[in-house]
């Protein structure tokens, strides 16, 4: 892990022990009504959660792309790549709002697959599958 994603790992933990039930995330959807808040107890078990999910996968050491809409998941998929080591960057599929909603869990793979694939990482994740691929 370089210095920068330990200080942030470090930061939160240190949050989620001095003011567990305070906000780590107000979650805002367009950037208007609030949908979801996260303490920095919470995010620190889903940080922790999705860092051992990654290490346990072998991509403690790679970039991934995370394939999905932005919020409180992703942010605590990316910091859980963080602290697992990894490089972590956003590969958001269509949200809902683009009249994509319904699409098949193939389909999903797909934009998932194509996401990584213009990345410059083999590896994308995506957590709403509950699944890892390696593209080829």
């Amino acid at each position: 892990m370089n210095d920068s994603a330990e200080q942030i790992a470090q930061t939160i933990s240190r949050h989620a022990v001095a003011h567990p039930k305070r906000d780590a995330i107000i979650f805002l959807e367009r950037g208007e009504a609030e949908t979801e808040r996260v303490t920095y107890e919470d995010l620190e078990a889903r940080v922790t959660s999705y860092a051992a999910g990654v290490e346990s996968e072998g991509l403690g050491s790679r970039v991934v792309a995370i394939a999905m809409p932005a919020g409180p998941a992703f942010i605590s998929l990316f910091l859980g790549c963080l602290r697992a080591g990894a490089i972590a960057g956003g590969a958001a599929p269509r949200s809902p709002s683009s009249g994509e909603e319904g699409r098949s869990s193939s389909r999903r793979a797909s934009d998932c697959t194509s996401a990584a694939r213009a990345a410059t990482s083999p590896t994308v994740v995506c957590p709403s599958m509950m699944r890892t691929s390696t593209v080829p």
